[in-house]
């Protein structure tokens, strides 16, 4: 922790304290000792073993060192700013608090791994309480080529379908982000206030360009047939669909094999809900209009019966699962397959 009570019950910084002082825990009262030396940021650690749920012990150079230019960075952008403020409504400490255009900003930055569902308690208990989270990952959990789950617990939506992943490199200086996730392609942000306004910078980062979403059908095709002969579990519902429905894998439209960009937010196999979907169209009459109502209905009971899976991402707006969904239908609109008739509204072409 970087701030301490002192023996006159104030709050003060490690890197203002003097060593012969006697200080406290603001979260659970304990005894704390600073540590002030060579080798990492002045902070304080507890005495003795403790239980406190305000501070976690252990805290690395990184994060000590990212909280704090965090807290600089704000502030020199004269941002209301608060280190470890502790939130007594919630009993929870975010690394700092911004107050920007009358709105407050909880703001972790996570060095270590935990788990998702202590990612989704503390993102409730701020959106609970009116506040916007923003989670920025440290370079352990940052660096990986695919999006893990913990990952995606900490992306939030920018705008309506827009959605970022923030990573802090606390050795550079710089914050990057990510909007496109298959693979991770990231950005550099302008300033630490952009974090909270979430202007964009004026191009992509250029040392990793975007995969082509052009879809390899034969190359599926060979996957999948890998999968069908080594039983993969994973894929078992989807070639349950296929045998029921008496489908040749090579007669399905490209589109089933065509990568989204929303694809991360489901965790069943994209060719299995894509193929429900589809048969689910097909199905209805060419005169049927398919409304995206109709669909989230049909999506709600799919999820109630696990028929498709969704990843924990606990900030982003419920409204999002249709996001990959209604991409789909885009899809299938392009290749011919729906007329779309109003917003949001199809029918299979006659």
């Amino acid at each position: 922790m970087l701030i301490a009570r002192n023996s006159s019950a104030q709050l003060i910084k490690a890197s203002k304290a003097d060593k012969t002082g006697s200080y406290t825990c603001p979260g659970c009262e304990g005894p704390v000792i600073l540590k002030k030396g060579t080798r990492m940021i002045a902070h304080f650690a507890h005495a003795n073993k403790s239980t406190c749920s305000s501070f976690s012990e252990g805290e690395t150079e990184e994060h000590l060192k990212g909280k704090t230019a965090l807290y600089q960075a704000f502030k020199q952008e004269e941002v209301k700013v608060e280190i470890e403020a502790q939130l007594q409504d919630l009993n929870q400490r975010p690394d700092v608090l911004a107050i920007y255009q009358g709105e407050e900003f909880a703001i972790e930055f996570q060095c270590s791994p935990i788990t998702v569902s202590e990612i989704v308690r503390r993102t409730q208990g701020y959106q609970k309480s009116g506040r916007k989270v923003i989670w920025l990952a440290g370079s352990r959990l940052a660096n990986t080529h695919r999006l893990t789950s913990l990952q995606r617990a900490m992306i939030f939506d920018i705008a309506p379908g827009v959605f970022a992943f923030l990573h802090y490199d606390v050795w550079t200086g710089e914050i990057r982000c990510y909007r496109k996730f298959d693979p991770l392609v990231y950005e550099i942000m302008p300033s630490a206030v952009s974090v909270l306004t979430n202007e964009r910078s004026t191009c992509w980062c250029s040392d990793i360009s975007a995969s082509s979403n052009k879809p390899d059908k034969d190359k599926a095709l060979t996957y999948l047939n890998w999968k069908r002969q080594i039983r993969d579990k994973r894929h078992r519902a989807f070639f349950q669909l296929v045998y029921e429905g008496q489908i040749r894998l090579d007669l399905l439209p490209v589109v089933i094999f065509t990568r989204l960009e929303t694809d991360w937010l489901i965790s069943t196999p994209a060719v299995e809900w894509k193929l429900r979907i589809y048969q689910l169209i097909t199905t209805k009459s060419r005169f049927t209009v398919i409304t995206e109502r109709q669909l989230r209905a049909t999506i709600d009971k799919w999820i109630e019966m696990r028929l498709i899976v969704y990843f924990t991402v606990p900030n982003i707006l419920s409204d999002t699962v249709m996001s990959p969904i209604v991409s789909f239908l885009d899809q299938l609109t392009e290749s011919g397959i729906l007329v779309q008739i109003q917003k949001y509204k199809w029918r299979q072409r006659s």
